[in-house]
C-alpha cells in the first residue's frame, strides 16, 4: 500500500562493480529495485527478507539499511531491520525503547535519530555503542510530520498533534529544530498547515517539502504544492509544485535529482520542472 523507499548501493555477488539503485518495500509483501539512470525497474519480488511494512522509516548508515518502526507487519513495532547490501541480507539489529508506528527518523551526527510513531519521545542510536537512548523530547506529540537534517540541526515539519488543535484538518504549520547543545526550539511556520508530507534534504541550507494533505477550499484534501525552506534565514519560497497531489508518499535525492514515490515515479531536476512516467509499484 504505502511503500519504504530508501536509495543505497546494492552489491550481487556475481557482480564484482557495485550499481546504484532505490530499494523499494512495502505492505504487500514485494520488494522492488528502481535504477535512476536507465529509468528501470525490477518486476519481480526480489528477496532480501526485509519485512514489508508500511509507514516504517529508512535510513542508510555506515553502508547498511536500517528499517525502523511501522504497522501492517505488527500494527506498531519497536523491531530494527538492518539490510547488507554487501551480502543481500537482513538481520534484526536493536530495537527501540518504544514501539512506534509511522515514525520519522534522520542521520544525525554518527547515529540515528527517530521521532514520533505515536509518541512525543525522540531515541538517538549510537553506531558505535549499538545502543539507542531517549534524547530530546518534542514539545508537543505530533504525527505524519515530516523530519530533515540540515548542519547538524533536526528540523520537524508540520504533522498533526496526537493531543488534537491544528486547523479543521487537524493540522500545525509550526517548524521544530533540534541540536544536541540547544534541545528543541521553535523555528517560524510553514507556508501551510499539513501532515503527511514528505522532506528532502537538498545542500547544507536548504530543504524541500512536498505534497501532503491539507485544509484547501474549506476541506482536507492533498496537495501538490512543494517549498523549500532556507535554515539559515529561517525563510520560506514557493518552488515548482508536482503534477499530482500526492500524500503518505516518499521522497529521496539521487543523482542530483529528486524522486518522489506513490503511487507512480515523479522526478525534479535541477531546473525545477517536474517529470512523471508510469511504473508499477508493488509493495
Amino acid at each position: 500500500m504505502y511503500p519504504t523507499i530508501l536509495s543505497i548501493l546494492l552489491l550481487t555477488s556475481t557482480q564484482t562493480n557495485a550499481w546504484s539503485g532505490i530499494l523499494i518495500d512495502g505492505q504487500q509483501g514485494n520488494t522492488q529495485l528502481y535504477f535512476p539512470t536507465s529509468k528501470q525497474h525490477s518486476m519481480g519480488n526480489v528477496n532480501f527478507g526485509l519485512p514489508h511494512c508500511s509507514f516504517s522509516a529508512a535510513v542508510s548508515l555506515n553502508g547498511l539499511a536500517y528499517y525502523l518502526g511501522g504497522s501492517s507487519c505488527t500494527n506498531g513495532t519497536n523491531a530494527v531491520y538492518i539490510f547488507d547490501p554487501k551480502t543481500n541480507t537482513t538481520s534484526m539489529g536493536p530495537a527501540t525503547a518504544a514501539t512506534r508506528y509511522g515514525p520519522a527518523a534522520a542521520v544525525f551526527g554518527d547515529g540515528i535519530l527517530v521521532c514520533g510513531g505515536g509518541h512525543q519521545s525522540c531515541e538517538l542510536f549510537s553506531a558505535t555503542s549499538q545502543t539507542w537512548k531517549i534524547v530530546g523530547q518534542m514539545k508537543t506529540g505530533i504525527t505524519g510530520f515530516a523530519l530533515a537534517v540540515v548542519n547538524n540541526r533536526v528540523f520537524l515539519f508540520g504533522g498533526q498533534p496526537i493531543d488534537g488543535g491544528g486547523d479543521a484538518c487537524g493540522n500545525v504549520a509550526t517548524v521544530y529544530s533540534f541540536s544536541s547543545d540547544w534541545g528543541w526550539l521553535t523555528e517560524g511556520a510553514m507556508p501551510i498547515a499539513v501532515h503527511s508530507h514528505t522532506a528532502v534534504t537538498l545542500d547544507n541550507n536548504n530543504v524541500l517539502i512536498c505534497g501532503g494533505k491539507a485544509l484547501i477550499n474549506g476541506s482536507c484534501s492533498g496537495t501538490p504544492k512543494c517549498y523549500i525552506y532556507t535554515a539559515s534565514t529561517d525563510t520560506w519560497k514557493a518552488a515548482a509544485s508536482m503534477s499530482i497531489e500526492r500524500r503518505e508518499h516518499a521522497m529521496l535525492m539521487s543523482e542530483g535529482n529528486v524522486h518522489t514515490f506513490h503511487p507512480n515515479i515523479h522526478i525534479q531536476d535541477a531546473s525545477t520542472h517536474w517529470v512523471d512516467w508510469t511504473i508499477r509499484i508493488l509493495c
